[in-house]
Parts: structure tokens; sequence; C-alpha cells
């Protein structure tokens, strides 16, 4: 009887326990639930509400980069996260618990996008120029460039190698080693500048001259989306012919002006003219008069060459 007894005081004293910490976690609520951290560091304040004024509750950090303050309380309130610097490449996570709930903290390297167009036949030379501090060009996640420090030499690299097709990353991480000193730089694609930052020069995709943050160790991160352009494009790319016969134009559209370009048809029933050309121009489709009850169709095929024709169906 007595181990009876024991038993079923252990089973409910489980119970209560069990309860009194679901109770505490429905009587908070916790505002905002979610950080983005600054690259530099920062802090943000996070309030804490609860159904009674002696609710007690205690805030903690998974992580020593971020830290929580104060550790507990009762009551209404609020904690201060302190993030502190980010002084690598790869971005990383904390998460807070605060009365129950947990805060997901995120922090990521500056971050700066341009978007440039090129062109499959050409190689894709990427150029860095004026680093202070170092820097590396990664190209899809894998580092293809090494530049030292205090270089004003150009070092240029070919990614075309490294490249799948459209929408391929390029990204410059460039350091800043000495605290108090500025770096200027310069990243080049093809021999056109997409990035650039140099103190006292203002530019659109930083807002301005970062290289005087005086922390020490920070790396920021520049990204360029690769966008291919097709060296041949045509609109439209289907027409469905009248009985009776008809034209059609059709607009050719190229990335350079020196582009050449040929046209034919696979069906003496269509014709093409002209059957060639240069550069932005316009094609037209003579269809003849349809003296069957069977339907028909043809295949126009433009392009530069075998390997890059746009091959389209009309019919």
């Amino acid at each position: 009887m007595r181990l009876r007894n024991r038993g079923f005081g252990v089973v409910l004293f489980v119970i209560v326990f069990l309860c009194a910490v679901s109770v505490a976690a429905a009587q908070t609520i916790v505002s905002p639930t979610s950080w983005s951290v600054p690259p530099g560091g920062g802090t943000k304040t996070v309030g804490i509400g609860t159904a009674q004024s002696d609710i007690a509750w205690t805030a903690s950090s998974d992580q020593a980069w971020l830290t929580v303050s104060p550790a507990n309380g009762a009551g209404g309130g609020s904690v201060t996260l302190t993030g502190s610097a980010l002084t690598s490449v790869a971005a990383r996570t904390a998460t807070v618990t605060l009365g129950g709930h947990t805060i997901a903290v995120t922090q990521s390297p500056r971050d700066a996008s341009s978007v440039i167009v090129r062109k499959p036949a050409e190689p894709v030379i990427v150029t860095v120029d004026f680093v202070d501090d170092g820097a590396a060009v990664i190209v899809n996640g894998i580092a293809r460039l090494s530049v030292p420090s205090s270089s004003n030499t150009p070092h240029s690299v070919d990614v075309t190698p490294y490249l799948s097709g459209d929408g391929d990353i390029v990204q410059l991480d460039v350091a800043n080693t000495g605290a108090g000193w500025s770096y200027g730089w310069s990243l080049s694609v093809n021999g056109a500048t997409v990035l650039r930052d140099a103190c006292g020069t203002w530019n659109a995709h930083l807002g301005g001259c970062i290289g005087n943050d005086s922390t020490s160790g920070l790396v920021y991160r520049h990204t360029v989306h690769l966008l291919v352009a097709p060296e041949i494009a045509v609109s439209p790319t289907s027409w469905s012919v009248p009985a009776v016969g008809g034209t059609q134009s059709i607009a050719v559209a190229t990335a350079r002006p020196d582009t050449a370009w040929a046209a034919s048809s696979d069906r003496t029933w269509l014709t093409v003219s002209p059957a060639n050309g240069t550069g932005s121009g316009s094609v037209t489709l003579t269809a003849s008069e349809l003296t069957s009850v069977a339907a028909r169709t043809a295949t126009v095929t433009l392009g530069s060459r075998p390997s890059s024709c746009r091959r389209r169906t009309f019919s």
C-alpha cells in the first residue's frame, strides 16, 4: 500500500510540473520573433508581455556572439539583444529563448547587387583593381581568384569555364584588416566596371564610403548576378497561317550590331525573306494558299550559326 501511494505521488508531481511549464509559456508573448543583425553588429530590443505581473521569465542565447540582457525578470518588460561584428564571409545564426518562446537571429556579410548581361560567344573576364586589404573572387560558391593586400595592380581571371548559365553568381569578398584604414576597389566584367567603392566616392549599391569602417576583420561581400543574353531573339515565335495564305513579319533582335544571321524554311510553300542579315531587323514569312483538306506545318530556322540557331515552327 505504501509503494502504491508513493508511486501515485510521483506521478502526481510530474503532472503538476508539466502543467506549470505549459501555463507559463501560454501566458507570455514576445515581439519581434526574428532579427537580422547588421554585418557590423548591433542591438535589438525585444518586448515581452505577460498575462499577470508576477509571472517570471528567463532569457538566454545559444551562441556566444549574441548576448541577452537581462537574463531574467517578472511581468512585462523588454530584453536587449547584442550581436557582435561578423568577421568571416560565412553567415551565422542564433536562437534566443525568452519566456518559453524562441527568437530566430541571423547575420550575413554586407551584400550589394548588380546585374550585367554577358554574351555566350565571349569569355567572361572578371578584374579586381585597387584593393588595400585583400580580396577574393568567388564564382558560384568556389574561390577562383585571390588578390593580395595593398595591391594596386589589376588582377584578372577568366571565369567562363566555371559558369553554368543564366543566373550565375560572382561574389567579391573585400577584407578590412586594418582598423581605421579605408579601402578602395573596382570590380569589372569584360572591361566594364560594375561595382566600385572608394572613400569619398558615392556608390549607388552601397550608399557611400564604407571603407572607413574602423572595425578590423570585417568582410564585405558584393554580388554580381550574370544574366545571359541570347545572341539572337525573334518575335513572334509562332504563326497560324490563314487557309488563303498570307504574310507575317518576324522581328530579329541581336545582342551586338555586327552579329550576322541566316534564315531558312524547310517547306517550299513557306518562304523567308531576306535569307540573311546583320544586326537587328526583321524577316517576312510568305505562305501560299492551302489547296488540300490536310493541315500542314513548316519550320523556320533563324540563327547566327548551327549551335545557336533558334528553331521556330509555324503552322
